[in-house]
């Protein structure tokens, strides 16, 4: 069985520099282990994603590919992902 995830941070759609701000925060008060959800995103948020956080300290575990290749049609669809932080950074 997955793993729940510790964190949940619903972007709503709308992507904006605060978000990853708070993305930030959240990442650095986690627990080695612990996952953080980012629900209703848009799909160019798994790239900022990726620049922000410390690629030796985290993974990305899941995301919902049909969703996403979607979303890179209709700008109204959403993605999910899931960072599972791996050592403390």
């Amino acid at each position: 069985m997955a793993q729940a995830p510790a964190h949940i941070i619903d972007v709503d759609g709308e992507f904006s520099p605060f978000t990853l701000l708070k993305i930030c925060k959240v990442f650095r008060e986690m627990a080695a282990g612990d996952i953080l959800e980012i629900r209703d995103c848009d799909p160019e948020t798994r790239i900022h994603v990726i620049r922000i956080l410390p690629a030796d300290a985290c993974r990305l575990t899941v995301e919902d590919p049909p969703v996403c290749r979607k979303a890179a049609a209709d700008a109204s669809a959403s993605c999910r992902i899931q960072v599972f932080k791996t050592a403390i950074a």
